[in-house]
């Protein structure tokens, strides 16, 4: 079997690719943690696998240890996805295309194998990304915004008097009644926000019928709220990856 990773800034996501399908998915944070020791603990129990491709945006050094893990742990080197100006019907919009994140560029081609329409792509990570892309396979460019996590560490660094502020009660609905709780619940409702605000104009904007697919490790929650259509699918980079497994 295949192992298939999408490293991210703050999570590692896994899973197997087995005879064409996904299967036994998994994650664990490995930001501000020594990536070996995470390994070590998190992944003692996986069998070998025949291949690693991977998805990273977390740098060259991460690269670099999980090279040295997989190759002491298991004696196989990593294939990593990089994103490309076009691959098949799926073509990429920046002017340097591979300057287009590379787990941008997997759910454009995972969302192109799903949708077969305009798709618009929220993935709700440490930045909170959009992309769209026509029914064509043309992929018309992104936003980016800063995630929950960073929103709500931004304020508390950069507001005087919010740095020791702790949840006092649980937000059960719109308004808070404690600091943290404002913050939790003010960062959620601007997320929201932003994600229904670019779904509604993009779809008036396109001449055509679109999908909205949320990703990422906050989807959960914030689908709860959205009042838009949208299909969540929490293992839309790791699909992408698969795609080119299958292809080499």
């Amino acid at each position: 079997m295949v192992l298939l990773l999408d490293i991210g800034n703050s999570f590692i996501k896994w899973c197997w690719l087995d005879d064409g399908r996904l299967c036994d998915a998994g994650e664990v944070l490995h930001a501000d943690t020594e990536l070996a020791s995470v390994l070590d603990e998190t992944w003692q129990e996986l069998s070998p696998p025949a291949a690693v491709w991977v998805s990273n945006v977390a740098g060259d050094e991460l690269a670099v240890a999980l090279e040295q893990w997989l190759q002491r742990a298991w004696g196989v080197l990593p294939q990593y996805a990089s994103s490309r100006a076009a691959r098949g019907e799926v073509r990429n919009a920046y002017n340097e295309p591979a300057r287009l994140g590379v787990d941008r560029w997997l759910a454009l081609l995972a969302a192109y194998e799903i949708s077969k329409q305009a798709v618009c792509i929220i993935d709700c990570g440490t930045a909170i990304t959009v992309d769209v892309m026509a029914s064509s396979g043309q992929h018309l460019g992104g936003l980016i915004v800063p995630g929950l996590g960073m929103m709500r560490d931004s304020l508390y660094a950069g507001t005087h008097g919010m740095q020791d502020a702790v949840p006092a009660s649980p937000v059960g609905g719109l308004l808070a009644c404690d600091t943290a709780g404002a913050v939790e619940g003010g960062t959620l409702y601007s997320a929201i926000a932003f994600i229904e605000r670019v779904c509604t104009d993009m779809e008036k904007a396109l001449d055509e019928p679109m999908t909205c697919l949320l990703t990422g490790g906050d989807a959960t929650d914030i689908l709860p709220l959205l009042t838009i259509e949208i299909q969540h699918e929490p293992l839309l980079v790791l699909q992408g990856l698969a795609l080119l497994a299958e292809a080499s």
